[in-house]
């Protein structure tokens, strides 16, 4: 398996009264799935009830991100003949284009403040950072670098920088850069690839997945890139890090055991836990905002499928449910709703 920076999703239309019905209040967890044919967003409750289709639209959609205090889901659909960025309501209502981009516009970040969106814009063969206010008005180009490949953007806590990866020295770096577009600063520096920048909680410093060892490991530093370190040492390849809503854990994607496992480890390294099964394909790890457990996808049932668990590793549960007419589920890439709760996780 490559391991990659950043990835798209893996992968029953209800009526119209579930739909409606289903609104989220703190425990909800959206995800993709292809179970109709396509990719759409759905949204299901942590106990498995409630589980709606909430893009319902024949073109793909992916890459879905709440907003700080859960009313809204930005997305990125193709429906308009390319990737674009929409906002809909919770409960799936009020679908609106944001962008309107010759390019592909994807990597999705919302600003903690809920005012803004940071995303990925592509045009005449590169890729920069771009914002602009939620409604679709006030684009600027950030980073506007045409000899960059800018991805991933992540913005601190506090709102006033951007995380981002950027190919701009030949290999992929960590920079973060004012929210104004000045003072961008490289914080890695070395001929390897670095990416898959995640603030901690309290902004103090980031955890991120580097190859300077010749495979995938996570390290963390202090957010001006001081304090290096390395926290995972294994032979396989550890990815995809995410902080813990109290900041005092990662969990992680990792191939140690030959097959796509989620470990979860204290931020200095150690207190090192397998989540679930061996030899599950279980990937995509996403805290709920009490940091109690994870939801993830995995492959543990024959088809890709959305499980929780407890931190600790106890009581899994399935909360996938197989299309009313048979087939397959592909349901992957679950982000819990944050309740209000900002907690340093990303798609």
């Amino acid at each position: 398996m490559q391991v990659q920076f950043n990835f798209l999703p893996l992968c029953l239309v209800l009526s119209a009264v579930i739909l409606s019905a289903c609104q989220p209040a703190g425990n909800d967890i959206i995800f993709v799935s292809r179970r109709d044919g396509n990719l759409e967003i759905y949204v299901v409750d942590e106990d498995g009830s409630g589980q709606a289709n909430l893009t319902n639209h024949p073109a793909d959609d992916w890459w879905q991100a709440w907003s700080p205090d859960g009313k809204y889901i930005a997305f990125v659909s193709d429906r308009d003949g390319n990737p674009e960025i929409y906002v809909m309501n919770a409960d799936g209502t009020g679908q609106k284009r944001l962008t309107d981009n010759p390019g592909d516009d994807d990597g999705i970040a919302w600003s903690p403040d809920g005012k803004q969106l940071a995303f990925a814009c592509r045009g005449d063969g590169y890729t920069d950072i771009c914002l602009m206010n939620v409604d679709g008005s006030s684009r600027v180009n950030l980073t506007n670098n045409p000899a960059a490949e800018d991805s991933m953007p992540a913005w601190s806590p506090d709102g006033a920088q951007l995380a981002f990866q950027s190919k701009r020295t030949g290999d992929f770096d960590i920079y973060v850069i004012n929210k104004d577009g000045l003072d961008a600063v490289n914080l890695t520096h070395f001929p390897a690839d670095d990416g898959n920048a995640v603030w901690s909680p309290d902004g103090k410093q980031l955890a991120f997945t580097s190859f300077r060892n010749g495979k995938a490991d996570i390290y963390l530093m202090n957010s001006d890139g001081a304090e290096l370190k390395q926290l995972t040492t294994h032979s396989a390849d550890d990815n995809k890090a995410v902080w813990s809503p109290d900041g005092t854990r990662i969990a992680f994607s990792s191939l140690r055991d030959g097959d796509v496992n989620i470990f979860v480890m204290n931020v200095d390294g150690s207190g090192l836990t397998r989540i679930g099964k061996r030899n599950a394909y279980d990937d995509q790890p996403s805290w709920s905002p009490d940091g109690t457990r994870l939801a993830f996808s995995s492959l543990k049932s024959g088809d890709s499928q959305i499980f929780v668990i407890n931190a600790d590793g106890t009581n899994l549960q399935s909360l996938s449910r197989k299309p009313i007419f048979g087939g397959k589920v592909y349901d992957d890439s679950p982000i819990w709703h944050p309740a209000g709760v900002l907690s340093g996780q990303r798609q």
